[in-house]
């Protein structure tokens, strides 16, 4: 008999028996995959510990699952015991994790993750490091080289940082078993199979309950997309001092924009007046990151979440006691429209987007391809059921979401490659009954 599937917990692993049942839920995306099923203690000698790390391995020897176990419940049947146990994927930790950083433009997204995993996690007391207590350092499999304008994570999740990046570039994201993240482009990663009503049982497989829907309800292909940031042109302010204090507001026009650095500058710009109100003699001050920059280093610090300068020593007590040169982000919107859609659907279907991960004029353009294959033509969503049995024996591969595969059906004249959004594992008895797929025409959550 085939070795039965395995469940570890926290390094301690409990081979499953014939009176396990197990669901496991994958999902493509920021989405945190889940576990929910039971194990039989038969011994009663079991104690799986909440929290810890959660991997299942197939009866193949491939690792189905990585998670963490989020709640565990212990329950007596007479003598006997049984644990359910309930697990969120790795993804999980991606909102456990808080970046503090600015880029400057030019900077590429696969540059950009690097750095925030490796140096720009948030730990104790604010302090910022790595992530390999949480995350194995970014592994990529699709790098990414794209060109990033000026972006700053003030304190943000993990999470958030990907879901901005992703989205600029058109690229997914997952944390796999091994804690590994991988940033790769969604179209180029084929599954090991494809599905088909005359399956060959080598390349295509068969499937069953077969549901094919077409959802129009969200079509646009007429519209004005929200959300980007365009920048002004270098502005110039003063600010005064008082001789004692060593912060002070740089606010523009006391508003909560953050200011960012004019082209060409790595930082905003400052100098310190050293002569008179009548007769300002403008000396140019070193600037570094609050948080990120030793303050030894340089003249002052830029803290673009408060919009404060924090001076090594206080500016003099003048009027005009610090200079400060910026450009600040304004909101703006872009008409465009599909014109395949237009034609397709015979009629104009106006609407107002809203990208609020757009933050230059260069990502808006970007973006708006990535709304176009969203919503320019009707989503589809295919659900089928697949049996373990009928992949090729001897073949241990399986399919993974964020795979793309080509289905057939003669009977509804389906001819399309679909990208994988989710796979629901049944697990009875030890061994794995069967996967329920869920296909899109494109990536959607």
């Amino acid at each position: 008999m085939t070795a039965p599937v395995t469940i570890q917990i926290d390094g301690v692993s409990y081979p499953t028996t014939q009176q396990d049942n197990l669901t496991i839920q994958t999902v493509l995306g920021k989405t945190i995959g889940t576990l929910n099923g039971t194990i039989f203690d038969k011994s009663a000698s079991m104690m799986p510990l909440e929290g810890a790390d959660l991997v299942v391995t197939d009866q193949y020897g491939n690792k189905i699952f990585g998670g963490l176990s989020s709640v565990i419940t212990g329950r007596t049947e007479g003598l006997s015991c049984y644990w359910d146990i309930q697990g969120q994927s790795y993804n999980a930790l991606l909102s456990k994790l808080i970046f503090f950083a600015s880029y400057q433009p030019g900077y590429s997204d696969y540059q950009i993750l690097y750095d925030l995993f490796n140096n720009k996690v948030v730990g104790q007391n604010g302090t910022t490091g790595n992530a390999s207590e949480f995350i194995v350092s970014p592994t990529y499999v699709k790098v990414g080289s794209n060109a990033m304008s000026s972006l700053f994570f003030n304190y943000s999740y993990a999470q958030e940082a990907l879901e901005l990046l992703s989205g600029y570039v058109g690229f997914n994201y997952y944390i796999d078993a091994d804690k590994n993240l991988h940033y790769y482009y969604k179209e180029t990663d084929p599954a090991p199979f494809d599905l088909s009503s005359s399956p060959n049982g080598t390349t295509t497989l068969p499937y069953r309950k077969l549901s094919w829907k077409r959802d129009a309800t969200r079509i646009a292909n007429n519209y004005v997309v929200f959300g980007a940031a365009l920048y002004s042109d270098p502005q110039e302010d003063y600010v005064a001092g008082d001789g004692a204090k060593k912060t002070l507001s740089v606010a523009f026009k006391g508003s909560a924009i953050p200011l960012y650095a004019c082209p060409g500058q790595n930082r905003i710009q400052v100098w310190k007046n050293t002569g008179t109100d009548i007769a300002p003699v403008w000396t140019s001050q070193t600037v570094g990151l609050f948080n990120s920059t030793d303050p030894a280093t340089v003249d002052c610090l830029y803290d673009p979440s408060a919009i404060v300068l924090i001076f090594a020593t206080p500016p003099p007590n003048l009027a005009h006691a610090v200079k400060v040169r910026y450009t600040f982000p304004f909101g703006a919107g872009l008409p465009s429209s599909d014109q395949g859609s237009i034609t397709k659907y015979g009629r104009i279907l106006s609407s107002k987007l809203i990208a609020s991960d757009i933050n230059s004029a260069a990502s808006m353009l970007v973006n708006i391809n990535n709304l176009k294959a969203q919503f320019a033509y009707a989503l589809e969503i295919l659900t089928c059921k697949i049996s373990d049995a009928d992949f090729p024996a001897g073949n241990s591969n399986r399919f993974k979401v964020g795979q793309w595969v080509n289905l057939t059906n003669d009977i509804l004249r389906v001819n399309k490659s679909y990208q994988i959004h989710d796979i629901t594992t049944t697990i009875l008895g030890g061994q794995i009954k069967d996967y329920s797929l869920g296909l899109r025409n494109y990536y959607s959550e």
